[in-house]
């Protein structure tokens, strides 16, 4: 007569409601689990059971590459694996070759974790790109969506990074719309660029390409095209930088000059003691094509502005290698005076920018602060009466008006983003609207942002009712 336990044993080993046939029936360890709560910002401690599984610690290897971008071959690393085989010896440490092939798998999974979420998304899809050419020549571009998920979270995905075939706009209007079919997204809204004319020329082919696509493309891709804010800002601040080229060039070579060697550093801060400067920053370098490392080159040596003249003084070579031939020259009390004037005047377009290029929340609502700001910027150091920081306000406002001065030329969600943000509304609209072209011209381009904006509530309201 049978009664043993040979059939509950053989149900238990395979049945999916049995803790222990979960993730492999590795012994457990209790270990401790500090978790900080976002909320009051305390932490929290309390143990848990964690079972090791060599799968996970396979693919938290491939992600460890991905995120801290870390080369192939360092999976290779003798410390590395001196490391692991200390830590948890039972995972099996992979050879380039094979975590290659792991990241590349991981990448597909995400890839369709993502596409499925924007293919169920009702939402729209806001694009942004980029193009620039390698040491190597060779063309690149850069694709990035942005997105609110269904957690009303906004979402930064870079979607593509390809090489091109040249910067011409067809090009690049092509490789956007291959991505694009690749991705199967078709609810674009916008597509941010910088003003390279080519750009026109890509977002015209795309806008044709989206119409055709469907009828859910809002007013015929009309809206389509935005200009980057922070570009704008960038091409207005470099041609007002112009006025004082000479002043910026000189402070750029001394400043250069200094960080050239270990030895010229330690004496210029050990000057910079002997003058009781109490600043703790680095002297840094700027990029030239990027304005806002040269205010911060600036605005660090400025500090040091008695060191800079003791240098003078004490070192000969300092003086000879700044001066003659084709040479800015030595720094001079005009030269500082003129860069503090322009620290100050800067630091309202440094704000605006670390504001309008911020990825991790919204900023479309925010743009028209930003310009308001600037224009009243511009129109008061116009009328200073400092005739270099006058002329160097006309030269910017001159840029300034070929973007934001005619109402034909630039896409109004810039201005219309602000109406969604529950603390101004469209009265708000309309005020800043007057500050910035006056009461006339004011009230006609508060008039097409109210048309624009029912023209846009129509269309929606067509494209959800079908």
């Amino acid at each position: 007569m049978g009664s043993g336990t040979s059939t509950l044993w053989t149900h238990a080993r395979k049945c999916e409601f049995n803790p222990h046939n979960k993730e492999g029936n590795t012994q457990t360890r209790l270990m401790i689990n500090k978790t900080k709560d976002d909320e009051t910002g305390q932490t929290k401690v309390d143990l848990q059971a964690v079972r090791f599984i060599p799968e996970k610690g396979k693919r938290a290897v491939a992600e460890m590459i991905i995120i801290d971008e870390l080369p192939l071959s360092f999976v290779e690393n003798e410390g590395f694996r001196r490391l692991m085989k200390v830590c948890q010896p039972a995972l099996h440490i992979v050879s380039r070759t094979t975590i290659k092939k792991d990241c590349y798998e991981l990448y597909l999974e995400q890839k369709a974790i993502l596409k499925e979420q924007l293919k169920k998304s009702p939402l729209r899809v806001c694009l942004t790109t980029d193009t620039w050419t390698s040491l190597q020549r060779i063309d690149y571009m850069c694709l990035t969506s942005h997105y609110v998920d269904e957690n009303w979270k906004l979402q930064k995905k870079v979607i593509n990074f390809c090489q091109i075939s040249s910067h011409r706009g067809h090009d690049i209007g092509k490789a956007i719309e291959t991505c694009l079919k690749n991705w199967e997204i078709e609810n674009v809204l916008t597509i941010t660029v910088d003003n390279a004319s080519s750009n026109d020329t890509a977002v015209d082919y795309l806008k044709s390409r989206l119409v055709k696509w469907n009828d859910r493309c809002i007013l015929q891709g009309k809206w389509t095209h935005v200009r980057c804010v922070a570009h704008i800002m960038n091409l207005i601040v470099q041609d007002g930088l112009k006025e004082l080229g000479i002043s910026i060039d000189r402070v750029r070579a001394a400043v250069r000059w200094v960080r050239l060697s270990t030895a010229r550093l330690k004496k210029f801060y050990e000057y910079a003691r002997q003058e009781k400067i109490t600043c703790e920053k680095s002297l840094c370098l700027d990029v030239p094509t990027r304005w806002n490392s040269t205010y911060l080159m600036l605005s660090v040596a400025a500090e040091y502005e008695k060191a800079f003249d003791m240098f003078a003084e004490e070192d000969y070579m300092y003086f000879r290698d700044l001066q003659g031939g084709e040479r800015p020259g030595v720094p001079e009390t005009s030269d500082w005076q003129n860069v503090k004037r322009l620290i100050v005047f800067l630091r309202h377009f440094y704000e605006l920018t670390l504001r309008v290029s911020g990825t991790k929340y919204i900023t479309s609502n925010t743009y028209l602060d930003s310009i308001y700001v600037i224009n009243d910027v511009l129109e008061q150091c116009s009328k200073n009466e400092d005739k270099d920081l006058q002329d160097m306000a006309r030269e910017m406002k001159l840029k300034f008006d070929k973007y934001w001065g005619d109402v034909k030329k630039f896409n109004l969600l810039v201005f219309i983003a602000s109406v969604f943000d529950p603390r101004t509304k469209f009265l708000y609209l309309e005020t800043s609207l007057h500050g910035m072209y006056g009461v006339d011209i004011g009230t006609k381009v508060a008039k097409c942002c109210e048309e624009a904006l029912k023209e846009l509530f129509n269309d929606y309201k067509r494209i959800h009712s079908a």
